[in-house]
């Protein structure tokens, strides 16, 4: 039989008969979800490329790592439990496609949550204390969290699980008791963490809801008149803003819900205070800014001047008056808003000096407002009149407009501009009335322009207001021809080389004297001779010689500089070759190939190549054969060539080349097993020898660089010898023949761990006989190599062979 067959077979039923793993016990059985965790796993048939996993229906399989083959019965590995389902899963252990599963042979747990802190620590009786931080670890989704007392549990509401290490939730205290609670977070398990004594629960101090009255004027002694709740016999009454204190006398409580007392304001700075409200236990309850400590207001006596202009500023406006204060302010006020004056100067009580900016009043009647800090004012009705100046006209949007087109909205920027307002544009021949005028307000204008026969040129721009005020804006607006437009050009392509090629454009707006260019990145192409028959037509001539393949964009540029582009308008088409194939398209790199290689516009001296590692590499074609203009055969040395992609590269007579990018595929020959087995050979030693004979050296060698060109393979050293001799000796001998192989390929770098010494002593010659040329042949050592460490029956079917 065939030696490859018998091989074959022999690989077929290692696979077939291998076997099976076993598992019977996995220790530890279980595991935190957010540790790792190291198991043993205990069983049968073990092997190096023996794998372990965690499985469970529904859930990503966890992969066994850091795999430890401790013998064919134990293994060790490493388990990443961070993140995963907690419960049971199988383990699940894989060796040559073969699997054993113990079901259920592992639970995943959730740790036990811990409380660490709450925010807020503490809640008022009967209020809804809002936890917006409880803070630990291990929290799960659809974990509860109570508040445990001596005397009652309160479960919180609206629980978030904001992440494993933070909670937010409410605890409802109505009718809850007073005093110290514990803590307590229980996940969906069960398992629960508790803080002890971490919140607290207040009685309720005084809340106050009203003073009456709500003001005093600084100087004076008011009697007031609290209402609210939670007020104690002995409680006192204080008004409250920064660094200052007011405290009530004879204050009487007259009820839980009802105060009275006197406060004395002289000497007492102003502002708004809060009122306190502090009970004999210490608990305080506050109206935030309750009352408010006035000065007298203002009086206005004479305002100077009493009017001024839009658009303009009163640098001095002066009032005279009483009870000014320092940071008093002054205003305008009109139906259409308020102008606040500017560098208020209060001299004493009597007299204010500022600063009015009239730039955008709106026209009318003001009352004049004097307010001092306190709030309080004094009002002059009708006391300062704005009026009207004449419009300034700042901008025109857009500046520029085509001829024969109807702008439709032309946007004029000033001040000043009234309603009734009309707008001109004049040019050096004729007006342009504008229509549609619609005033905005009086630093807007929009209108509408007709440029239908319009001369080309530029315009002044003119706004005049209905009482006969005007602005004028010399060269605001251009009147100019639209640009051009292209939108077809006959014919659309023409062949590289030609030497002239008539076009005919058609599009809209071409102006005499315009030009034309065909362009791309590389290459720009002017037409020749071009004639503007019409404003919808252009012809001429382009010269393509020398011309680059490819698509161009066509410009028509009028004399006034405005251009209009196709783009992609006019193709060039090249005669150069193109490559749009290769067969076969890979190969190893053992020797020559023969590729047959199809495209177009091939000619009787084109060349190919196949050009790698960016250039680096180039390979001719050898006896190149040309099949037409669409077929180039011929062969390419690629032994010892690096693997990879490789462009196909065909170069015409002229020059020009086509590449087939990444065409052709080298590869790396990499011969079997079992083809290196048949190249090895056997070393021969001499009767009741075991040292290297020198004639042996030279297959010892060569076996060696065999071995080491597939460090991936093990090695089987066989021993034997011949009939003379006992069973035990012939043993013996054969051992040391193999070991004397092994020293010589570890001493020249073979690794070891690679080599299997099996010694068969006299009982399975090469060749039977009793003879000196039986012996010599018996007396040997085979080598074998496999992609797995060989058995001692592998040996000796190796010798079958």
């Amino acid at each position: 039989m065939d030696g490859k067959v018998i091989a074959g077979l022999l690989v077929l039923f290692l696979l077939l008969f291998s076997p099976a793993p076993g598992i019977t016990t996995v220790a530890p059985n279980g595991g935190l979800s957010n540790t790792t965790v190291t198991v043993t796993v205990e069983g049968k048939n073990f092997s190096k490329d023996t794998t372990v996993k965690l499985a469970r229906a529904g859930e990503a399989d966890i992969d066994g790592t850091a795999i430890q083959l401790i013998s064919k019965k134990q293994l060790r590995c490493q388990f990443d439990l961070k993140g995963r389902k907690a419960g049971a899963w199988d383990v699940v252990v894989v060796r040559k496609k073969k699997s054993a599963t113990l079901r259920s042979g592992f639970t995943i747990e959730d740790p036990v949550p811990q409380v660490a802190a709450i925010t807020p620590g503490q809640a008022v009786l009967n209020s809804v204390a809002v936890i917006t931080d409880l803070e630990g670890k291990n929290f799960r989704p659809g974990a509860r969290v109570l508040l445990s007392g001596q005397r009652m549990d309160i479960g919180a509401t609206n629980v978030k699980v904001l992440s494993n290490s933070q909670i937010s939730c409410e605890f409802d205290l109505k009718n809850a008791a007073p005093g110290m609670y514990s803590v307590k977070v229980v996940n969906e398990d069960g398992k629960s963490g508790s803080l002890a004594d971490a919140f607290l629960v207040e009685n309720l101090g005084p809340t106050v809801l009203a003073i009456a009255p709500a003001r005093g004027t600084a100087g004076t002694a008011t009697a007031f008149e609290l209402t609210g709740k939670g007020f104690r016999p002995g409680a006192t009454v204080s008004l409250l803003k920064s660094g200052a204190e007011i405290r009530a006398t004879q204050v009487n409580v007259v009820s839980d819900s009802r105060m009275v007392g006197e406060l004395d304001l002289a000497g007492k700075a102003t502002g708004i205070y809060d009122v306190k409200v502090t009970n004999d236990d210490g608990k305080s309850g506050t109206l935030t800014e309750g009352f408010t400590l006035e000065y007298p207001g203002p009086r206005v006596d004479s305002v100077q001047p009493r009017g001024g202009s839009r658009g303009t500023t009163i640098e001095q406006l002066t009032l005279v008056g009483k009870g000014f204060r320092p940071g008093a302010t002054v205003s305008l006020t009109g139906k259409d808003g308020t102008i606040q004056a500017t560098e208020v100067k209060v001299s004493g009580d009597e007299q204010i000096r500022c600063r009015l900016d009239l730039a955008d009043a709106p026209v009318g009647n003001y009352d004049l407002v004097v307010r001092n800090d306190d709030g309080k004012s004094a009002t002059v009705d009708g006391g300062f009149a704005v009026e009207y100046p004449g419009p300034a006209l700042q901008a025109v949007r857009p500046q520029n407009g085509q001829i024969g087109t109807t702008v439709d909205k032309v946007t004029l920027d000033g001040a000043g501009f009234r309603p009734g307002a009309s707008v001109t544009f004049v040019g050096k021949d004729r007006k342009i009335a504008a229509n549609d005028v619609k005033v905005i307000n009086d630093n807007l204008i929009v209108c509408r322009l007709n440029l239908e026969g319009a001369a080309a040129g530029g315009y002044d721009v003119r706004v005049a207001n209905d009482d006969g005020k005007a602005a004028e804006l010399r060269g605001a607006f251009v009147a100019e021809y639209p640009a051009p437009t292209v939108t077809l050009v006959q014919p659309a392509n023409g062949v590289a080389d030609t030497i002239v090629v008539s076009v005919d454009l058609a599009g809209t707006g071409f102006r005499p004297g315009a030009t034309v260019v065909f362009s791309n990145d590389r290459t720009t192409l002017s037409v020749l001779r071009p004639q503007v028959v019409s404003p919808t037509r252009i012809t001429g001539i382009v010269d393509l010689k020398d011309a680059s393949a490819g698509t161009y964009d066509v410009k028509v540029t009028n004399t006034d500089g405005k251009s209009g582009v196709l783009k992609n308008g006019f193709t060039v088409k090249s005669l150069e070759p193109s490559v749009k194939g290769v067969t076969p398209d890979r190969g190893f790199n053992n020797g020559k190939v023969l590729l047959t290689i199809s495209g177009a516009n091939f000619d009787s001296g084109s060349t190919a190549k196949l050009v790698g590692n960016n250039g680096g590499i180039s390979l001719p074609g050898l006896n190149l054969k040309l099949e037409g203009a669409s077929k180039l055969s011929g062969y390419f040395d690629i032994k010892d060539q690096p693997p990879g992609q490789y462009d196909v590269v065909v170069t015409d007579s002229r020059g020009r080349s086509g590449v087939l990018k990444d065409g052709f595929t080298v590869e790396v020959f990499v011969p079997s097993a079992l083809e290196l087995n048949e190249r090895l050979k056997a070393i021969y030693f001499d009767f009741d020898k075991a040292n290297l004979r020198a004639d042996q050296l030279a297959s010892a060698e060569q076996n060696l660089a065999i071995l080491q060109a597939n460090p991936q393979l093990y090695i089987l050293l066989g021993g034997h010898t011949d009939e003379r001799g006992s069973q035990e000796y012939n043993l013996n001998l054969s051992r040391r023949r193999s070991e004397a192989v092994q020293e010589y390929l570890v001493r020249q770098g073979i690794d070891p761990k690679r080599i299997t010494i099996y010694a068969y002593g006299k009982e399975h010659p090469l060749k039977p006989g009793h003879d000196e040329e039986a012996w010599a042949l018996n007396r040997r050592v085979d080598i074998l190599v496999g992609e797995a460490p060989p058995t001692r029956e592998q040996g000796l079917q190796f010798q079958d062979q």
